[in-house]
């Protein structure tokens, strides 16, 4: 009777004799596995980050790219030194506004400030911070003085209701080298969100400006117009990839998280 225990016994270490190598096998193979997958996950979201970057940086050099075709067109610059009647110069500058940053499509709504703020051409109504009297040595103003193109953070509400990010600025000047006055594209936050989805992102994707301030969240606008080393981001470790491209003379740094437990 005792007999098939025996058997027994000698099958069950038979079966754990045989079954060993292949766990030993498939715990090595699932470490290995695993870590490519971290390794994969890394790289794809290296890949990401940076065309976020990239396309942030594009939407800047494109508007840069407007404004300063604005720049040299001669309506704009006849609107601005009022060597024309008014109206018939304020017409044909703003069509050329309309043609360079269409008022229903495209990344930026663009306006054009004579120096005194006395002439205008305007998506809209006047925006508070946009009266130079007040704000002349202010944001992307402020930076005008000193350069003759310039990238500022501005979070406001726009023409259409929807939000800006940031501004590109350029200043106008006349044939003979005096400044009359500012073309601004204030470039669209869903701008910004599309990018980020194209590039394959979300959520948990940010962009920052050179001084830290924060212009754009993925998932959090209420983190928008606060600086990035206050904000709950993590900006190390893994599931982390930064990734910096420069537009319009401005260098933008993209943060981008992974899903949380994409990790795990």
């Amino acid at each position: 009777m005792r007999r098939p225990r025996y058997f027994r016994r000698i099958f069950a270490l038979f079966l754990a004799a045989a079954m060993a190598p292949a766990a030993g096998v498939s715990v090595v193979y699932t470490a290995l596995a695993g870590s490519a997958l971290r390794r994969e996950a890394s790289g794809r979201l290296d890949s990401q980050a940076a065309a976020f970057a990239s396309a942030v940086a594009a939407i800047a050099d494109g508007c840069a790219s407007g404004l300063l075709s604005l720049s040299q067109d001669a309506a704009v610059l006849a609107a601005l030194s009022g060597g024309e009647p008014e109206g018939a110069a304020a017409v044909r500058a703003f069509r050329s506004l309309l043609r360079a940053f269409p008022r229903d499509s495209g990344p930026a709504e663009a306006s054009v400030l004579s120096l005194n703020g006395g002439r205008a051409l305007l998506v809209g109504n006047p925006a508070p911070d946009r009266d130079l009297a007040t704000f002349g040595s202010w944001g992307v103003f402020r930076a005008l003085l000193e350069a003759d193109m310039a990238v500022s953070p501005r979070l406001a509400e726009l023409s259409d209701g929807t939000r800006s990010s940031f501004t590109v600025g350029v200043a106008l000047r006349g044939p003979d080298g005096t400044r009359l006055g500012y073309a601004l594209a204030d470039v669209r936050r869903s701008a910004i969100a599309a990018a980020a989805a194209a590039s394959g992102l979300r959520g948990g994707a940010s962009v920052a400006f050179p001084s830290g301030k924060l212009v754009f969240h993925q998932s959090d606008p209420g983190l928008e117009g606060g600086y990035i080393e206050d904000a709950p981001l993590r900006l190390d470790g893994e599931g982390v990839s930064i990734a910096r491209a420069t537009g319009a003379g401005t260098t933008f740094t993209v943060v981008a998280e992974a899903p949380s437990g994409l990790y795990d």
